[in-house]
């Protein structure tokens, strides 16, 4: 990837938030980039603790906090295999996203 593709995908995710953290928008990237993973996994790959992981799948989730919408590009459900794990899987507008993020690195 040449920088300019790299910018040209760091713009197109500050559209969403001009102050987000980079570790918020690995989040998003790392669950796209293999869906379904646990949570657990995003903890280990990105050395975060389970708190700062689940701040950021709250933050592109449907509700950050209490009354508070998030960004509706991820869902965390419970592995029906085994409930002490959440599963992490884009939403359907997350989705859209993530195409329309390569779309823009790809210069389409």
């Amino acid at each position: 990837m040449h920088m300019r593709e790299f910018v040209k995908g760091m713009e197109f995710l500050s559209t969403v938030d001009r102050d987000m953290q980079i570790s918020t928008a690995l989040t998003l990237l790392y669950a796209a980039e293999r869906e379904g993973q646990h949570q657990i996994d995003l903890e280990e790959r990105t050395g975060l603790s389970n708190a700062a992981i689940s701040r950021n799948v709250s933050y592109w989730s449907k509700w950050k906090r209490h009354k508070v919408s998030g960004h509706d590009m991820m869902e965390s459900i419970i592995d029906p295999k085994d409930r002490r794990y959440r599963v992490l899987v884009l939403t359907k507008k997350g989705t859209t996203f993530i195409n329309r993020l390569k779309e823009q690195i790809n210069g389409r």
